[in-house]
């Protein structure tokens, strides 16, 4: 390969791959060098982050070969006491061919960012071409192999070049993007994306014509500038980089007298044996690339200090509703991303040691975020977590759910690590279905990356299939069935086909669980699938569960006229009214939908829709395929819910619930829900508990007789049959399945008293969740290491304590203490690491929003007195609510700017404040209006299309209007924005204490024929607010206001009238009283009531009262 390239070249562009002689033999030149790295929050921002290394680049002309250089530095650049640059000023040797780059050679041991950067600096020093023109050819960088249009100009005899790189064609590193890192799925369905990144780079030369065919470079100006297309649309972010060389001085160095002195440029001792590529050099293991490498102790203790500090965080909120911005989740992923396994295990030992409140919240938020890093580390630590029974079961089955939907690094040593998985023991049942599913999924997702080999995937489908065969519980069977389904390739196919084509004895539900587990290998497989689901499509005494499967799959396998045609000439002859319907729902559904990934269905379908088959009875809805959804055309973002479902021909309700929920987002999928239900015999079996519980007041012999006396035929029972099923980005994670044996030991006994040992909880309950992230990771054109990172993260916490009392037999008080908290964080974020001053500078967009909201309450329900008593506690100085704001900030931050400098002033924000004194409490409300309506307007800037055909033939229905809703929601939660300041906050000075009773009662005078009433319901409510007492105090308890409401509901056995009295007080502290009182008579005659309009009243005379 490396002849062919030269050949070609010559042939297409003749003298064009000479490249220009600009060093001259002899030459020792010396260069300014200025370089920058500008980080642009966005093109309004007045505050752009920029960090500069300036000094000097000297190169000689070593020999025709080689070039000989070295770096000098500024003395301001040069750090006094953090670390060393030194490595840096070390000389190195650049190995030319026609003045073209080819490799470099380095000191021994030379750190990877020194060496980046001198690549860096050595791709520059390179121009092909002798002659004035346009032409394009691959140039070698440190980006790798890129397409570079020239345009030389001659100008006496200084020879002006353009340089403009085609970035996005770059064999190796594509957009200048060394490394993208995502946990959500790219929609492949789009075509013709937008490249992720969009790179633009020049370079302007110019050379001095020394004598024929040989010049000296004088001068050189390069520029790159990366765009990153964010989840968020506001205004775009850039990074940019400059790397300037202007020629200074040069002595022609005599070769005589560098033989006396030594070389001007030493390239022959303690040079390294090898020639390093001029490709750029990930840092992938450690951040710095060597520059300055964290100690395990340092890691540790700073990862140990967030999480507590995230802790202690929660026990106070005044200030995170000021600013609610919280990137601590994020910080812990990166310095968790950072460790080996070792230091992993010793983090998790430093905090799993005591069980204080604060430790066990560090410990819960640990757990949350191990799986959702993503590294080979912490995989191998929730490995061990689990195996070695370290965490419950609950917590090692959610560590199992996310594990392999956050794999960064996926490699066929990983996978094989995690082999134990499939030796859960059956005595942990729970844990191994999310273990056998799990594990499924990280073999797949390592497959697919390239990182295991064909034969090893083959190993383990046939490893899950042999499971599948010696399993003989229909739940086991359920959950290998399901594992084979997550491997989702076409070769598991070749071993669900004969199940599915009943080659041996096989139950129905099995084999309609095959078939939705091979649903997205179908257009894989067109000519398979027709010979496979065919015959059961055709046949009429299929079961109707396996016709619909395999009409979905002979649909999606090959969507041609002719197999449309052939499904249309089946269901023309159609008598089965719950197929008919689910071919109707399918063709209407599809027909208008804007799902990318039915775009190919789309246009065939909307042809079938004048040929659909006449509706069938509406109850028929139970066999059907609904599809709603929506896309934004201007902000690519759309949702997607289908609905399939599937009923029962005996009871013509649905038996099977298939759902399926996906968003996406510029290209990606940020959501993938799907949940999967059947139910047969269900209600049989409830009824039949139900029943065995209250035997002792049924007469059910009694009943038994009466009905065979009237000769009514008896049905037997439908055997309980229940699945369920949950899918993350169409991979089961976990799947249960009842039958009558599970359902009776699950209900057997005294239920009350099994819900009654719950009634006293501690919750100490913490989620994490990382809805998307995106990272692309880029050299600058000087070298230095960056990275945009694109992330959401979510905090909720639910602490405190439930306790509940039962104090008589019909008297139970329930007490709650409890603090909910939300917490979101996204973030577009922009970081350009400076090896010379070991500082990471940042440009950060981040929006906060929190919600709090406290739960101090309890309530008694006196069920013999019929009443329920309340009360609303809230300490003094409590402040709760909602909080969503947005800023732009730059890290480290300038000394000159505090926090505080990044809110909007005081005198723009508008504010609102109403005052609720028989509460208590006090409603603020703070918003900065003019960004607030540039906000709200360009959202509602919206091109929306959606997609309800199904239920309404009408361009405006509910539907529609509840998917422009979500389409706004949607948009709101990737769009950051600018300065957005919305606080909604509930507050109060002093303690306060709501309390009250809700009491009812009924009197029936239907058997006292001397009362004319016929039956009094009467319902009272009393509601106070009072200053709580304190502890041991014996005064009255102070009640600042009362409201008591009196009703009461009268009717009368005189021609069924009825009347209605109502009674509203409300008394105050030191203060006047006032009371309403209404009574609305009323009267109905032989069952009706009559109306005059809205709100207002007919008087009619009947039996002496007036009705309404």
């Amino acid at each position: 390969m490396a002849l062919k390239k030269p050949l070609l070249c010559a042939a297409l562009l003749g003298d064009v791959c000479h490249a220009f002689d600009i060093f001259p033999p002899n030459f020792d030149i010396r260069y300014r060098l200025e370089t920058d790295v500008t980080l642009v929050p966005d093109v309004h921002a007045t505050d752009n982050y920029m960090w500069y290394l300036n000094g000097y680049l000297r190169v000689h002309r070593y020999d025709a070969k080689n070039l000989a250089a070295t770096i000098e530095l500024d003395k301001h650049h040069i750090p006094q006491s953090e670390g060393d640059v030194s490595a840096l000023l070390q000389p190195f040797r650049i190995a030319i061919a026609n003045d073209t780059i080819l490799s470099v050679q380095f000191k021994l041991n030379e750190p990877i960012w020194s060496a980046n950067i001198k690549r860096a600096l050595a791709s520059l020093l390179q121009a092909h071409g002798d002659a004035p023109g346009a032409y394009v050819v691959d140039e070698q960088g440190i980006f790798g192999s890129c397409p570079t249009e020239y345009f030389v100009v001659n100008k006496s005899n200084v020879f002006e070049i353009s340089k403009t790189y085609g970035m996005d064609r770059c064999t190796i590193y594509r957009g200048a993007i060394y490394l993208t890192r995502s946990n959500i799925p790219q929609n492949h369905c789009i075509p013709n994306k937008q490249p992720q990144a969009i790179t633009s780079r020049i370079a302007n030369y110019k050379l001095r014509k020394i004598e024929p065919y040989r010049y000296m470079l004088t001068e050189l100006d390069g520029t790159m500038r990366t765009n990153i297309r964010t989840l968020e649309s506001y205004y775009p972010q850039f990074l940019y980089s400059r790397v300037v060389l202007r020629y200074e001085r040069h002595e022609v160095v005599n070769e005589s007298a560098t033989a006396r002195t030594g070389p001007v440029v030493d390239i022959v001792n303690g040079m390294s044996l090898l020639f390093s590529p001029i490709l750029f050099d990930s840092p992938d293991l450690e951040a710095t690339g060597g520059r300055s490498p964290k100690s395990k102790e340092r890691l540790i203790k700073r990862t140990a200090s967030l999480l507590n500090a995230m802790a202690d965080n929660l026990e106070t909120v005044d200030n995170k509703l000021k600013e609610p911005y919280d990137e601590t989740v994020s910080e812990i992923i990166r310095l968790m991303g950072t460790m080996d396994l070792e230091t992993l295990k010793q983090l998790y030992e430093e905090i799993d040691l005591g069980t204080s409140y604060r430790q066990e919240t560090a410990r819960n938020i640990f757990l949350e975020i191990v799986p959702r890093t993503g590294t080979t580390s912490t995989i191998l630590l929730t490995r061990d977590l689990i195996m070695n029974k370290q965490v419950n079961p609950m917590t090692a089955v959610q560590l199992l759910i996310s594990l392999p939907f956050y794999m960064a690094e996926p490699s066929q040593e990983l996978v094989k690590e995690c082999e134990v998985f499939l030796e859960v023991g059956a005595d942990r049942p729970d844990i191994k279905h999310a273990a056998v599913l799990s594990y499924a999924t990280m073999i797949y997702n390592t497959f697919v990356a390239g990182k295991l080999t064909a034969d090893t995937f083959e190993k383990y489908v046939k490893m899950y299939f042999d499971l599948f065969l010696n399993s003989f519980e229909y739940e086991q069977q359920m959950l290998y069935l399901e594992g084979l389904g997550n491997l989702q390739l076409e070769n598991v196919a070749e071993y669900l086909d004969p199940i599915i084509r009943a080659d041996y004895p096989q139950n129905t539900d099995i084999r309609f669980l095959a078939m939705l587990a091979l649903l997205p290998t179908a257009h894989l497989r067109p000519n398979q699938v027709y010979e496979t689901y065919w015959p059961i499509f055709h046949s009429r005494t299929s079961p109707l569960q396996l016709r619909v499967a395999a009409f979905t799959m002979l649909l999606f396998s090959n969507p041609t006229p002719g197999r449309l045609l052939g499904l249309y000439s089946v269901i023309r002859t159609e008598n089965d009214p719950h197929m008919i319907n689910f071919y109707r729902t399918t063709v209407l559904s599809i027909s208008e939908t804007t799902y990318p990934c039915y775009q190919h269905l789309k246009l065939l379908l909307a042809y079938m829709t004048r040929q659909l088959p006449d509706a069938p009875a509406p109850k028929y809805w139970v066999t059907g395929n609904y599809l709603f959804d929506y896309r934004d055309r201007k902000f690519h973002i759309g949702s997607m819910l289908q609905t399939m479902l599937i009923g029962s021909h005996q009871t013509d309700l649905p038996m099977i619930a298939s759902l399926k929920f996906d968003t996406e987002a510029l290209g990606r999928f940020t959501g993938q829900l799907g949940l999967y239900i059947k139910a047969r015999g269900l209600s049989d079996a409830v009824i039949n508990r139900l029943t065995t519980f209250n035997s002792s007041h049924l007469k059910l012999d009694r009943l038994s007789s009466i009905l065979k006396a009237m000769k009514l035929s008896t049905i037997s029972p439908t055997p309980l049959h229940f699945e369920f099923i949950v899918q993350f980005e169409g991979k089961a994670v976990l799947c249960y399945h009842l039958n009558q044996t599970t359902f009776h030991n699950l209900t057997d006994g005294n239920i009350i008293n099994r819900i009654n040992l719950l009634r006293d909880s501690h919750v100490n309950m913490q989620i994490v969740r990382r809805p998307f992230m995106i990272k692309y990771a880029l050299p600058t054109l000087i070298g230095t290491p960056a990275d945009i990172l694109i992330e959401n993260t979510v905090l909720a916490t639910i602490r405190g304590n439930t306790t509940q009392q039962t104090m008589l037999m019909d008297k139970v008080a329930r007490s709650n203490q409890v603090d909910v908290r939300y917490s979101s964080y996204a973030v577009v974020k922009i970081r350009s690491y400076n090896p010379i001053d070991d500082v990471e500078y940042s440009t950060i967009r981040e929006q906060g929003f929190l919600v709090y909201i406290p739960i101090n309450n309890e309530i008694v329900w006196d069920i013999a007195g019929k009443s329920i008593s309340y009360s609303f506690y809230r300490p003094e100085n409590m402040t709760s609510g909602i909080s969503l704001k947005s800023r732009t900030r730059n890290t480290p931050a300038n000394e000159s700017v505090t926090m505080e400098a990044l809110e909007p002033k005081e005198e723009d924000i508008t504010k609102y404040g109403y005052r609720l004194d028989d509460l208590g409490l006090q409603m603020l409300a703070r918003v900065h209006q003019d960004y607030t309506l540039d906000n709200v307007m360009f959202m509602f800037e919206t091109d929306i299309l959606d997609n309800a055909k199904v239920l309404t033939k009408g361009p405006f229905s509910l539907v529609n209007n509840v998917l422009r809703i979500i389409s706004l929601i949607q948009l709101n939660t990737i769009h950051i924005g600018r300065d957005k300041h919305l606080t909604l906050l509930i507050a109060n000075d002093q303690k306060t204490l709501l309390q009250g009773t809700l009491k009812w009662d009924t009197q029936n005078y239907s058997k006292q024929p001397t009362v004319p009433e016929n039956e009094v319901l009467r319902v009272n409510l009393i509601l106070a607010h009072t200053i709580p007492k304190p502890e041991g105090s014996r005064d009255e308890v102070k009640v600042l206001h009362k409201w008591d409401i009196v009703s009461q509901y009268t009717n009368f056995k005189c021609d069924r009238a009825a009347r209605i009295f109502f009674s509203l007080t409300r008394q105050e502290w030191n203060s006047s009283n006032w009371k309403v009182r209404r009574c609305l008579p009323g009267v109905g005659g032989s069952g009706k009531y009559r109306w005059g309009k809205p709100y207002s009243q007919t008087p009619l005379l009947h039996c002496g009262r007036y009705s309404i």
